[in-house]
């Protein structure tokens, strides 16, 4: 081999190296690259735990006072229950012993001429009721009348 050909083989050897040198320097570059943006992927996936956790919590919280609020308003749908009940049961007797009591007065007064606005304010029955009643014994005054004659 000449001298030529040596410094040929030598200057192509020269040549690789350093495209090596620069292809490994190239390769350390984009590995720091590589493990800043693993950092930065590592350090969103924490928050986003933290976010998620959090969630939980914040639903975990909202499950315990919707638990709660549904207790209270069971019992509170049970007292009204029981008031209405003690309400119905304190009314009914009275209603029961003065209603022939009012319906009787409320047929004498019709049979003296009365109105349903007077039935209304003076006996404590509906409008409806004392226009049923009115209509109910004028009827029977009007057919008593006729058997009368």
């Amino acid at each position: 081999m000449t001298e030529q050909q040596l410094m040929i083989i030598g200057a192509a050897m020269c040549g690789a190296l350093l495209v090596l040198a620069i292809a490994a320097l190239w390769l350390l570059r984009q590995a720091a690259k590589l493990k800043q943006a693993h950092e930065e992927l590592s350090r969103q996936v924490v928050r986003g735990e933290a976010d998620v956790a959090g969630l939980c919590s914040a639903a975990i919280a909202v499950d315990r006072r919707l638990a709660q609020i549904e207790s209270r308003f069971a019992l509170l749908v049970e007292d009204f229950s029981l008031q209405q009940q003690q309400l119905d049961a304190a009314s009914a007797p009275v209603n029961e012993q003065s209603e022939p009591e009012g319906y009787a007065r409320a047929i004498q007064m019709i049979m003296q001429g009365a109105g349903a606005e007077e039935l209304v304010k003076l006996c404590g029955m509906t409008r409806d009721e004392a226009l049923l009643l009115i209509s109910v014994n004028r009827r029977h005054k009007d057919s008593s009348r006729s058997y009368d004659d």
